[in-house]
């Protein structure tokens, strides 16, 4: 699987639309019950969950959005990480990517962090530059909206 394919689901009503960014690594936005179930009818094995409680947009709070995932035999983690990420944050994420069971499903309210941290984690497993990641994600025609999103999957990524 490429960097940044969808995943091909069966066609119909679907309200996941995973977009893969490694093998077994999976970003998008927020979920409702009915994305948990889909994800886990497709063979997702685990849901990290990266929006804060309470967060506007969510459809689902993280202990929610748990115990349907756990209902429906899926890991499910929480790591509340605001709008501006701290490296603190993304070396949690990086080890809990590196110990669920995948293929994992990373999302964020609006799915711009989780694409940003998932593209950082993806370029410093494969010891790309930052540089490399953000072109590797616009020959995709993926971008990022967010100047502190950009710059700080530069920094993690270059600091390493």
């Amino acid at each position: 699987m490429r960097l940044l394919d969808r995943l091909r689901l069966k066609s119909g009503g679907y309200s996941v639309r995973p977009l893969a960014i490694d093998m077994g690594v999976f970003v998008g936005w927020r979920l409702d019950e009915q994305g948990v179930e889909e994800l886990s009818k497709s063979g997702f094995r685990s849901i990290v969950n990266l929006a804060r409680v309470g967060e506007p947009g969510q459809i689902l709070a993280p202990d929610i959005e748990a115990s349907f995932a756990r209902s429906f035999e899926v890991e499910h983690a929480h790591l509340s990480v605001g709008h501006f990420p701290r490296r603190e944050q993304f070396e949690q994420l990086c080890q809990l990517i590196d110990e669920l069971p995948r293929p994992v499903y990373l999302h964020s309210t609006g799915g711009e962090r989780a694409l940003a941290l998932g593209v950082a984690y993806v370029a410093r497993r494969r010891g790309w530059s930052g540089q490399r990641a953000l072109r590797e994600a616009r020959s995709r025609v993926i971008t990022l909206r967010s100047e502190f999103l950009k710059d700080f999957l530069l920094e993690v990524v270059e600091s390493r």
